[in-house]
């Protein structure tokens, strides 16, 4: 018995004991309060998974729970403006180093959205492509209209990936370059 402890008590039969794949699991364990979000991207979520994270340059600050996430009154159409919806959720126990012990990290958040936090899918690992939540600030993003909640759950804004927005500049020059007059 380590010094300075008491000997506890006999464990009850059946007692059920929680295994983890490794350190990290068991940190994150310890997170156990949560506010839950949820994001609709327009970026393919493939290599996103559920226990992925979600920072802020580079801060954790909470983890992906679904992917993707579909209430049972949840209906979209495919069409060319489909979202991917994604439920993450915030721990605030990781904030409270920078916040305070008693700060309302659901509405600091939002006070956040307002002035332009937005989120966006990042590669997390290039060789896997396993992908993560990126939240920063993007000034130019218009402010947010529309839905702000659904299903009892406060959406975070998205918006694309630079490598998203990259591809999408190379097929819009290539359709230019088709378009050109050229051997006619």
């Amino acid at each position: 018995m380590p010094e300075g402890l008491e000997q506890g008590q006999p464990v009850a039969e059946k007692t059920a004991f929680n295994l983890y794949d490794d350190q990290k699991s068991i940190q994150d364990s310890l997170y156990t309060d949560h506010i839950d979000y949820l994001m609709f991207f327009k970026d393919s979520v493939r290599g996103l998974q559920p226990g992925a994270p979600l920072e802020f340059r580079g801060i954790r600050l909470g983890t992906v729970s679904k992917v993707p996430f579909f209430a049972s009154d949840m209906r979209q159409v495919f069409n060319d403006d489909y979202r991917i919806p994604v439920l993450v959720r915030i721990e605030p126990e990781r904030l409270k180093a920078q916040l305070g012990e008693n700060a309302d990290v659901g509405a600091h958040l939002t006070e956040l959205l307002k002035r332009g936090l937005r989120a966006s899918l990042k590669t997390g690992n290039l060789v896997t492509g396993a992908l993560y939540v990126d939240l920063d600030f993007y000034p130019k993003e218009p402010p947010i209209t529309g839905l702000r909640e659904f299903d009892g759950y406060e959406i975070i804004p998205t918006v694309s990936s630079g490598l998203a927005q990259i591809q999408q500049r190379l097929v819009e020059t290539l359709d230019k370059i088709n378009n050109l007059p050229l051997n006619r």
